[in-house]
């Protein structure tokens, strides 16, 4: 109830008809519980935790100040429900049941009155705070819904309804609550007081009507306003249409003269444009042979490229040979039997027949990927298995020369790695290197 607080659009646009009608014009629509919060602060400082019920004559605003947090409620009960209640029991009107509800009130009923009309009167007044309890207990189970941490100690009534009965006796025994009564009339000026005792305090001031007090602090709270858009532009428009008036004129003088200083300085810029245009023509023209110039070094620098890279291949060449002379050297017992250049877009070298290639593990090699490869071939033999085939030992040489392949600067992979134990004593590996750009023309 208290995130939203939404107006009917037709309510407060007819009340604000109504006052035009009669000469006002509203400034601010407030909503009550905000005109009773920013109230409460201007009496004193509020304790931990205080809930403040400010009963009015259709409704009741119950607001909870200070603590942890802030909770505001508006209960469908107040002072016409006692009156309405009154009127059925005695079968008065409802002008008469005001009066008995008001003189039994202050404390002064009409002669007139009997027994029965302060039954009436005592009976109405019970309901009323029984019902009122009811909800504040309800209220109480919405703010307090994990313990008792944030649990109001105060219950301070404030509003006309505040005085019916013994309502803060009865309210303090049912809620455990300390009960205030913050609406007392304050004293009158007697004839004879020139000391000025019958003034009003600001304590006094604020137990008279908090809601007075909250509108004095709160009219500055224009962005809470629930005033329709046409209304506030209208206020504003009367309040101001003589500044409005004033501005209006002053911004047509300054637009007048800034049109005409405007029209001075598009005719200098357009005689500077052309000077400068003249000059832009030249210059695009030495930029132009500039951009040739470019390009033909750039085809230069690009040809002068292709010959480093294709000197660099040529002798990179002849350090992988001995380097793969070496490798196979280091490993004993092993030959180079077959080195074949792969061109882009050829497929592998057919095999013998009589020569099958299979992997380590009988899983059949996968076929190599187009590029520039190298189709490497190399025997190692066994000694400790001259007459039988190849051992472990010899499948151990063969990965330490792969892996000695791949830590190589020529190569850049090692691919498809194919073991055959064909012949007794001598182990034949086949792989597929991927040559590093250094070995490419």
């Amino acid at each position: 109830e208290v995130a939203i607080t939404a107006a009917r659009t037709a309510t407060v646009t007819a009340l604000c008809a109504g006052l035009r009608r009669a000469g006002l014009w509203a400034r601010l629509v407030l909503p009550a519980w905000l005109v009773l919060r920013a109230g409460i602060p201007v009496r004193r400082q509020p304790a931990p935790a205080e809930l403040v019920a400010a009963i009015g004559a259709r409704s009741t605003q119950l607001i909870l100040v200070g603590g942890s947090g802030f909770f505001a409620r508006t209960l469908a009960l107040g002072g016409d429900d006692v009156t309405r209640d009154i009127a059925e029991r005695l079968g008065a009107s409802p002008e008469q049941a005001e009066l008995l509800k008001r003189g039994f009130r202050a404390g002064t009923p009409d002669a007139g009155a009997g027994q029965a009309e302060e039954m009436a009167v005592q009976l109405a007044a019970d309901q009323f705070i029984r019902r009122f309890d009811g909800e504040i207990l309800r209220s109480l189970a919405g703010i307090c819904p994990e313990g008792e941490g944030r649990r109001p100690t105060i219950l301070r009534l404030v509003g006309g309804g505040s005085l019916l009965g013994n309502s803060p006796t009865f309210l303090a025994r049912r809620l455990s609550l300390r009960v205030e009564l913050g609406a007392e009339r304050p004293r009158e000026a007697d004839a004879g007081d020139a000391g000025g005792a019958g003034r009003w305090t600001l304590e006094e001031a604020h137990r008279t009507d908090l809601e007075l007090l909250g509108q004095c602090a709160a009219g500055s709270q224009s962005a809470a306003s629930l005033l329709p858009p046409g209304a506030r532009g209208a206020a504003f428009v009367r309040r101001w249409w003589m500044g409005i008036a004033a501005a209006g004129l002053i911004t047509l003088a300054g637009l007048g003269a800034s049109i005409r200083q405007v029209q001075a300085l598009t005719r200098e810029d357009q005689r500077t444009g052309a000077a400068l245009a003249a000059k832009t023509a030249a210059l695009r023209r030495l930029e132009a042979q500039q951009r040739a110039a470019l390009a033909d070094l750039q085809a230069a620098n690009s040809r002068i490229m292709s010959l480093r890279r294709l000197a660099s291949a040529r002798t990179a060449w002849a350090g992988f040979a001995a380097e793969l002379q070496e490798r196979l050297a280091r490993t004993e017992d092993a030959w180079l039997e077959r080195l074949q250049l792969i061109p882009t877009g050829d497929a592998e070298p057919a095999r013998q027949k009589s020569d099958p290639v299979k992997a380590k593990d009988g899983a059949a090699a996968r076929p190599p990927a187009a590029g520039r490869r190298l189709l490497l071939a190399a025997c190692l033999f066994d000694p400790d298995h001259a007459l039988d085939p190849p051992g472990d030992g010899a499948y151990r040489r063969a990965k330490a020369l792969l892996e000695e392949l791949r830590a190589s600067s020529y190569v850049a992979a090692v691919m498809d790695e194919r073991f055959d134990a064909g012949q007794p004593g001598v182990l034949r590996c086949t792989v597929t290197l991927e040559l590093a750009s250094g070995l490419l023309p």
